[in-house]
This record gives structure tokens, C-alpha cells and sequence, in this order.
């Protein structure tokens, strides 16, 4: 099961929402974890997150796990104004956010982007 963490870092001038994710890759808790996020931004507006998946492993998630988190995050229109950076070192992990990002349609719109070192994210997000 994987546990999340939400805070904020301040990067120059710019707040970006820290979302640290750890343990096995699982659907109930990830869709908990956008339902708190899509709170956030409707709350502060488009946010600038970095997702920080380095500590998470793959989990049992399939192609119908990840389908239904695509239907979550279109609910989440607080969150498809924000700009999203996710970090992840470890293939497979990689490789579901891919077919997040494939699935949800997000690679073209500029609007989530991932990368395997920290600090190409940060300089993404911050950037203009």
C-alpha cells in the first residue's frame, strides 16, 4: 500500500505543493490522493506540484487501475489547470505514469511531465 505526503517547498519565488509518495503503487489510495489534491486547487487555484515517487515501488496496479484513475483525474478540473511534475527513478513506476499520461491525453498539453532527477522537475515547473 502506498502512503502519501503533502507540503509545501518554496523554490526561489515560486510555492511548489510537494506530494511524496512511498510504498506499493496501489488504485484506492492514489485516488485518494487526487481527490485531496483537486481540494487544494480549487481552494488555492492551479498549483504547481512535484510528485515525488523516488521512494515508491510498483504495486499491483493494471491497465484497469490506471483507466480508472484517468476517470478520476477528469473529474478534477481544480487539478487540469496545474502544472505537474512527477519524479520516478524505478522503470516500472515510470512506466505507469506513461500510461497515465498516454491514457489521460496529457503529453501535448504541457500540463504534467515527467522526469527521472529532481532537479530537471523543479526547473519545469518554475519555469515560464
Amino acid at each position: 500500500m502506498s502512503t502519501y505526503k503533502i507540503s509545501n517547498v518554496l523554490e526561489g519565488s515560486d510555492v511548489i505543493t510537494l506530494v511524496e509518495l512511498s510504498g506499493h503503487a496501489d488504485r484506492a489510495n492514489i485516488q485518494k490522493l487526487l481527490a485531496e489534491m483537486q481540494g487544494l486547487a480549487e481552494q488555492q487555484g492551479p498549483l504547481r506540484v512535484l510528485v515525488d515517487e523516488t521512494a515508491m515501488r510498483p504495486g499491483l496496479m493494471g491497465f484497469n487501475d490506471i483507466h480508472d484513475l484517468v476517470n478520476d483525474w477528469r473529474t478534477a478540473t481544480g487539478l487540469k489547470a496545474s502544472r505537474i511534475a512527477v519524479v520516478a527513478r524505478h522503470p516500472i513506476v515510470r512506466g505507469l505514469n506513461q500510461a497515465f499520461r498516454a491514457l489521460a491525453n496529457l503529453e501535448r498539453k504541457g500540463f504534467m511531465s515527467a522526469f527521472s532527477q529532481r532537479t530537471d522537475a523543479i526547473a519545469w515547473l518554475v519555469r515560464e
